[in-house]
Formats: C-alpha cells, sequence, structure tokens
C-alpha cells in the first residue's frame, strides 16, 4: 500500500482534472501533501486543503461532487524530490573533465543531457533515460575531439553518480516499440547497476497492491491503463465470476480480477512466452495463482474447450476485432454475459464504432440474444485524435440483459442491439478502425466504403 493519508477530496472526470488542478493550484486550494488518486469508476479524486468555504463556492456552478478519499503522498514528501536537469548536466561535465584531464570548454557542444527531470519506474526506483541521452558512442566522439590522446574509457562512474542523484541502483535506456513485432517486444536495455540484481532486467511495478513483475528488457509495460484496471478489478468483476481474459500479458486485467474481484477463476490467454513466464510468476505472487489457469498460444483458437464464462476481457490494441468471435462464444450459454472490449479509435468515429461493434458482435451470437454496448469508457488519449475506449458489452437472452444493464427497453425482443438507448440499425457505416483479412486497420475503400 502506497504511503499517504485521508484528505478532503473533488471528484472530477479524467478529461477535467488538469483543468479543475490548475484552477485550484491558483486559489491555493491543492493540497500540498498528497497528489491526484485515481477511483474505481474513473473519475479522479483531487485532494485539496479544509477551507470549506472557497471550496464550497467553486461547487456551487459546476457539477462536481466533494468527499473524502485516501491519496498517496508527493514525492518530495516521501523524500523522492526530483533532482534539476543542471545537477545532471553538471555530473557529465565533471566526468568529462576527469576523463580527459582538462577543463571542459562550455562553449562547445556537450553530448546530449535531458531538459527535464529523469523518469523513475518500478518499485525500485530505476532511472529511465531517453534513448539518445549520454551515448557511448557520441561520448566517445566527443572525448577524442578534445584529447585525442585519452584511451581506456570507463563509464561506471558516471552512471553510479546519476544513480546516486536519484538514490537508485539501476539505470536503463529507453528504446521503441517495434511496430512490426505481434508481442511488443521491448527494446530498452539495462545501462548500469549496483550488481545486486540476480536478472538484471527484472522489475516489480505495485500498483492497487497488486505487484506485477516483468523483464523491462524484454516486454514493454502499460503504464496508462491504470485508472481502467482499478474499474475492472472493484467495480466490474462481482465475487464468484469466471473469467476469460483472452489477452492477458503479464496479468494487467487478470491480476485486478482475482485480487480486487474475487473472481471465482480466471482463465488467462497469452502468446508471447516472455509474458507468460512473467504472468505464472506474479500470479504466485500475489497468491492466486489457485484461483487462474494460464493458456498458451492463440486465443482464438478456444483453447480452454467447453469451459464457459461470465466476463470476457479483450484487452488488445489497437483493436481486438480477431476475438470478438471466439469472445461471444466463450460466454454462458444460458444466460450470456459481459464482454469488455478494448480499441483505439478516433474521436470523432466514436458513435460508428460503437454502433459497428454491436452489430458484429449480434452477428456472432446465437439468433435468441441481444446486444446492449452498457458503456463506453475512455482510458487515455493514445494521439491527439485518437483514444483509447473500452466497451461494456452485455450479451445474452433479452430478459436477463435488460434485468442485468437496468437499461429501459420499450423493444425487448432477440436479434437486435442496442447503443445509447437506440436501436441499431443492421446497415451501419464501417469505422476506419475495422481489421480486413490481413489484420490491418482499413481504409473505407478497403472495407468497400463509397464505391
Amino acid at each position: 500500500m502506497p504511503k499517504g493519508e485521508e484528505v478532503s477530496v473533488l471528484y472530477v472526470q479524467a478529461s477535467e482534472a488538469k483543468r479543475w488542478k490548475t484552477q485550484l493550484t491558483q486559489q491555493g486550494l491543492l493540497h500540498p501533501r498528497v497528489r491526484m488518486h485515481p477511483v474505481p469508476d474513473g473519475r479522479i479524486a483531487i485532494p485539496v486543503i479544509e477551507e470549506k468555504k472557497k471550496v464550497s463556492s467553486l461547487l456551487l456552478f459546476a457539477n462536481v461532487e466533494s468527499g473524502r478519499c485516501f491519496c498517496p503522498y508527493r514525492s518530495a514528501i516521501l523524500g523522492n524530490s526530483t533532482p534539476d536537469p543542471k545537477a545532471i548536466q553538471q555530473i557529465l561535465i565533471d566526468f568529462l573533465q576527469t576523463a580527459m584531464m582538462i577543463p571542459v570548454d562550455l562553449s562547445t557542444i556537450l553530448p546530449t543531457c535531458p531538459h527535464h527531470p529523469l523518469e523513475l519506474m518500478g518499485d525500485d526506483r530505476t532511472v529511465v533515460i531517453p534513448a539518445n541521452m549520454w551515448d557511448p558512442i557520441e561520448l566517445s566522439s566527443y572525448i577524442q575531439r578534445h584529447a585525442p590522446s585519452t584511451t581506456d574509457i570507463s563509464y561506471d562512474s558516471l552512471w553510479q553518480r546519476l544513480a546516486a542523484l536519484y538514490s537508485s541502483r539501476r539505470i536503463v535506456r529507453r528504446g521503441t516499440i517495434d511496430p512490426n513485432n505481434k508481442v511488443r517486444h521491448s527494446t530498452f536495455s539495462v545501462v548500469w547497476h549496483d550488481g545486486s540484481y540476480p536478472k538484471e532486467g527484472w522489475m516489480t511495478i505495485t500498483e492497487q497492491g497488486i505487484r506485477q513483475s516483468l523483464d523491462i528488457t524484454k516486454l514493454m509495460f502499460s503504464r496508462g491503463n491504470i485508472t481502467e484496471k482499478i474499474r475492472f478489478g472493484q467495480t466490474l468483476v462481482q465475487k464468484g465470476e469466471e473469467v476469460l481474459d483472452l489477452y492477458a500479458g503479464i496479468g494487467y486485467f487478470t491480476l485486478p480480477a482475482l485480487v480486487h474481484g474475487q473472481a471465482k477463476h480466471v482463465v488467462a490467454c497469452e502468446w508471447n512466452p516472455e509474458a507468460v513466464h512473467a504472468l505464472h510468476f506474479n500470479l504466485k505472487d500475489n497468491q492466486v495463482h489457485d484461483r487462474a489457469t494460464v493458456l498458451e498460444g492463440d486465443c482464438r483458437h478456444a483453447p480452454w474447450c467447453h469451459q464457459r464464462f461470465d466476463r470476457v476481457s479483450l484487452g488488445l490494441l489497437p483493436s481486438s476485432q480477431g476475438g470478438w468471435k471466439t469472445a461471444v462464444r466463450a460466454l454462458k450459454e444460458d444466460c450470456g454475459g459481459w464482454l469488455h472490449v478494448h480499441a483505439n479509435v478516433p474521436a470523432t468515429e466514436r458513435d460508428v464504432w460503437g454502433n459497428w461493434l454491436c452489430t458484429q458482435l449480434l452477428s456472432h451470437a446465437p439468433t435468441s440474444w441481444m446486444v446492449i454496448l452498457h458503456h463506453l469508457q475512455k482510458v487515455k488519449s493514445f494521439a491527439p485524435t485518437v483514444h483509447h475506449y473500452v466497451a461494456d458489452v452485455c450479451i445474452g437472452p433479452p430478459e436477463i440483459v435488460t434485468q442485468r444493464t437496468g437499461c429501459p427497453v420499450e423493444e425487448v425482443r432477440p436479434g437486435i442491439a442496442f447503443y445509447r438507448g437506440v436501436i441499431v440499425e443492421k446497415d451501419v457505416p464501417i469505422p476506419f478502425v475495422c481489421l480486413v483479412g490481413n489484420g490491418c486497420i482499413a481504409s473505407r475503400m478497403d472495407a468497400g466504403i463509397g464505391r
């Protein structure tokens, strides 16, 4: 559990959190000790000081709730204040002067230094440096230009001083994701560590009491979906449910379902061997392995045989379309269940995608079932005009679906789909983000629109 305290907060929508934080800061109402914190319903709790009159005046003209919530302490309170980038540059200057045994001419172009504080990642506060920072080739080239006689350079002292500045034991260099790699293989590399790591790339990241471990040099960690993981585990999954996670990774949604949702059993599918290894470790580390089954391979082939589920997570980006048919047919035959469909969708196409998703899921369902897209949750911005959405879709016999969703539906009957309270027509437009036969994102021309 992170260190913090229970304080007065304002609950705001995630999209409005930055504006509210700025306004509260300007009026001196932002709490000085703790930081903003996501809550299970998708909103953000912004901590405020106990000046009720000022806060109350803000609430008079805004649709915002107040309350109390546990919020983690700010980094500065924990003694983790961020070093000034100038201190990082000074470390480099001192190293170069020692290595070359001559004063560094600051009028020359120094090797790349960051203009912003460096990122800290993981429970051990690993320092993450940009891909181009202090590249050994660039450093060696600089030294050779200004002190040609310098040989046998060791960079250990440079990295040790940088790590000490951040009270860290390890430094890794940021990599990029290969867009052609189906398993999102990491290109992070370990630059330096103090020798205490049996596996130099192994890292643990604890969120909401759940320990998630992985080899950062082999797997990318998804950091932007913490709010959705909380929502899935603490709000959506119900105690005693049987859950299927079609794209489990290291357990991003499997672990919250088991730890917080108290699911009876989770079947987790993953085809990346490195992620499967981490997933097995994480299940045991969080002491929930006795309620989980890990299946390695392509989830579209339904390796769970005849088992059926109450809820299916489809957490694959940019699209989980390849698993929709499998997911629908994995639900319990007598009562259906819930699908949680992730996708990157242009903001202007949100409703087009929602309608199209409904028709596609209905096409894979028994003729006696119906579909309701009950809620569409924005997780984060993937690009300036593209958002990561999750569609909470209830599918099954009409009487059960309407009971579960609480949606008043006048025309309850099999074979229909609802989105935003309106019946979806069968011939809906196909969105840009549909996948064509080769598994790629389609354009409207590829999808046969406008011909």
